[in-house]
């Protein structure tokens, strides 16, 4: 179940993923960094509960982690889609 402290935990991972998008350039890798940024950071959320782990530096250090993996990810994927995985980011 999704508490009170869901939505202000998503921050981070959103800012992670629009930061990480906004360094390779372009309005499509801001905008699927901040949602590849935002599906890691909430995929960590759920695991790290599930795991028992409780709320703290641990937990907010693992959701940052997941959330540059997974903006990678999904920016990579836009690319390769859109035909640009050629390029070399800027």
């Amino acid at each position: 179940m999704v508490d009170h402290h869901f939505w202000p935990s998503m921050y981070p991972g959103i800012i992670v993923g629009l930061v990480y998008g906004a360094a390779i350039g372009g309005l499509r890798a801001i905008v699927l960094g901040a949602v590849g940024g935002l599906v890691g950071t909430a995929a960590s959320y759920f695991a790290l509960r599930a795991l028992g782990v409780p709320s703290g530096i641990a937990t907010l250090a693992g959701m940052i982690v997941a959330s540059l993996a997974c903006a990678a990810v999904v920016v990579a994927i836009g690319r390769r889609i859109a035909g640009g995985a050629d390029k070399a980011p800027t």
